[in-house]
């Protein structure tokens, strides 16, 4: 519960009263943008129990994908399923988790897939309370790899111009919460880019 407010939340990124909703915002255009995950899908995917946080996107593929059952029948009374067409998009949105290996080169992940964003964009998909696009973009332009950002204090994280107590309680409280860095690690493993181009060049360095 804030100060000052009657309400208590639960500020967990696993939590079931808001999954839906946190699974739609991470493939939402602003966030990842996966696109063609609308809510039918994705509402799908959480019913059958497939989806649960975000970092299980990265583990779909395309065949279970074609396969889902969109909970429709056909005239003939045949459930509807999503289809090859459609999961074969997916995939390629969501990015798949290991690169594709033709001869002894790697293929470059397409610059479309959403494991490619940039840092902000996976930082503003979290959906972390009062942390929009443009308070993602302070963070992530002070502290720019998730490792570095988990490291702040909260009061590192109060004198960011543009962030304040609020928010700064607010980031600090998400990325210390135990399921939510179980699932940022998650994250990691599937090859998401928690920092920027600019940090991981410092860290080589």
């Amino acid at each position: 519960r804030e100060e000052g407010e009657v309400d208590f939340r639960c500020i967990s990124i696993d939590c079931p009263a808001q999954a839906l909703e946190r699974l739609l915002h991470w493939a939402s255009r602003g966030a990842m943008d996966i696109d063609g995950m609308g809510e039918e899908i994705v509402s799908r995917l959480v019913e059958s129990g497939r989806l649960s946080d975000v970092a299980d996107y990265y583990t779909l593929d395309e065949v279970e994908l074609s396969l889902l059952d969109m909970g429709r029948v056909n005239k003939d009374g045949e459930p509807i399923r999503l289809g090859s067409t459609v999961a074969k998009k997916l995939v390629a949105a969501i990015g798949v988790e290991n690169l594709v290996i033709v001869s002894t080169k790697a293929e470059v992940p397409p610059a479309d897939e959403s494991r490619t964003r940039p840092f902000a964009r996976a930082l503003f998909g979290l959906g972390i309370r009062h942390v929009g696009k443009t308070i993602a973009e302070l963070l992530a332009a002070a502290y720019p790899s998730i490792e570095a950002l988990m490291e702040a204090s909260e009061e590192d994280l109060a004198v960011i111009d543009g962030v304040g107590p609020k928010i700064a309680r607010s980031a600090y409280l998400f990325l210390r919460t135990p399921d939510n860095a179980a699932v940022i690690e998650r994250l990691r493993s599937h090859g998401v880019a928690l920092a920027d181009e600019a940090a991981d060049a410092g860290e080589q360095l």
